[in-house]
C-alpha cells in the first residue's frame, strides 16, 4: 500500500516538474521511432565479403576491358582525322613511274612520294563530331562500370588498393576528356567558315587519352588477377 502511494506521489511530482507538452512529444517519438533493425530504403549498405560475388566482379572487369578498347579506338580515329595528308605530286609520280616501282629509268630519281609531296588535309567537322560523340558515350559507360566494381573493395585489402587506383585513373581519363572536348568545339572559325581546329593539339590530347586508357587497362588486368586468385583460394 505504501509503495502504491509512493509511486502515485512520484508520478504527480514528475508531471508537475516536466511540462505535459514535453512528455507528449517524447511519448510520440517513442511510438513512431523505427526499430534498430530498420534500414532506410535509400541507404547504401556497406559492402561485405558475404554479399560480393567475385565471379560477377570478374565479368564486370572483362566488360570494362572491352569498353577501354573502344575508348582507345575512338581516340585513335579522332587522331587519324587530324593527321590526314594527301600526295601533292601523285600525278607526277604516275608520269615518271607509271608502275610505282621507284625505277622509272631515270637516273637519281627518288622513289615516290617525293619529299614535301605529302600535304595536310583539313579536319572534317562531321568526323570530328562523330568521334568525339563516340568518346563521350563511351566515357559514360566507363564511369558506370568503374562505379560498379567498387564493391570489390570489401573482398581484400590489396584489392581495395587496386580499386582505388582504378578510380583515381578514371579521374585522369576525365581530365583528358575535358581537354579534348574543349579542343573539338572551338569558338572561332577559319576563313572558310569551318571550326578552327588546332589539329596538333587535338592529336596530342587524343594520344594522352589513349595513354590513360592503356594505363587503366593495365590496372584492370592486375585487379582481375587478384580477384581470380582470391576466388580460387576460397574454394
Amino acid at each position: 500500500m505504501f509503495r502504491k502511494k509512493y509511486i502515485i506521489a512520484l508520478g504527480i511530482c514528475v508531471s508537475i516538474l516536466i511540462p505535459r507538452s514535453v512528455i507528449a512529444a517524447v511519448s510520440s517519438a517513442l511510438d513512431t521511432a523505427p526499430s534498430i533493425a530498420a534500414v532506410s530504403p535509400t541507404a547504401v549498405a556497406p559492402a561485405t565479403t558475404a554479399n560480393v560475388d567475385p565471379k560477377l566482379i570478374e565479368n564486370s572487369l572483362r566488360d570494362l576491358g572491352d569498353t577501354l578498347k573502344k575508348v582507345y579506338s575512338a581516340a585513335n580515329s579522332l587522331q587519324a582525322e587530324c593527321n590526314r595528308v594527301y600526295n601533292a605530286d601523285a600525278l607526277d609520280n604516275v608520269i615518271m613511274d607509271p608502275w610505282m616501282e621507284g625505277q622509272p629509268g631515270l637516273a637519281h630519281v627518288i622513289p615516290p612520294p617525293f619529299p614535301g609531296a605529302l600535304k595536310p588535309l583539313p579536319a572534317r567537322k562531321k568526323w570530328i563530331d562523330y568521334d568525339q560523340n563516340q568518346i563521350t558515350q563511351l566515357l559514360k559507360i566507363l564511369t558506370t562500370e568503374v562505379n560498379g566494381i567498387s564493391g570489390a573493395s570489401s573482398i581484400d585489402t590489396s584489392i581495395r588498393v587496386s580499386v582505388e587506383i582504378v578510380q583515381d585513373n578514371l579521374q585522369q581519363v576525365d581530365a583528358q576528356y575535358a581537354r579534348l572536348n574543349a579542343l573539338t568545339n572551338p569558338s572561332s572559325l577559319d576563313d572558310k567558315g569551318q571550326p578552327a581546329y588546332d589539329k596538333a593539339a587535338i592529336s596530342k590530347a587524343a594520344q594522352a587519352l589513349k595513354d590513360e586508357a592503356s594505363g587503366l587497362n593495365e590496372i584492370r588486368k592486375r585487379l582481375l588477377r587478384q580477384i581470380s586468385e582470391f576466388d580460387k583460394s576460397k574454394r
